[in-house]
């Protein structure tokens, strides 16, 4: 059973990123149509594009959680009196966050 209508999730990623869900029909960008080899069952083909995705994902992922350099940089300019903390930047960035955690 589909239900019609705006779903909110999408309509939010739309207007923030420009990201769709995909539709029924859909195409994408490099999909090779399956081919039947006679036998009964499903076939799965991944396009060239979503495996290059994935290799940027996991590249990604393999990257460490924390800039050691950037944060020890941080914490000489804190200590020499150098950097001043913005309220209003960590406020905006709190916000931001949060409404991104409430969307996905």
């Amino acid at each position: 059973m589909a239900i019609s209508g705006s779903d909110p999730v999408s309509d939010l990623n739309q207007a923030l990123f420009g990201i769709r869900r995909p539709q029924a029909g859909d195409k994408r960008p490099g999909d090779v149509p399956s081919q039947s080899t006679g036998q009964s069952g499903d076939t799965v083909v991944f396009s060239s594009a979503i495996k290059e995705q994935e290799s940027v994902i996991n590249q990604i992922h393999a990257l460490p959680d924390i800039r050691v350099d950037y944060v020890a940089s941080i914490q000489k300019a804190l200590e020499a009196g150098e950097h001043h903390v913005d309220g209003v930047r960590i406020a905006a960035g709190v916000i931001r966050e949060t409404v991104l955690n409430a969307v996905a």
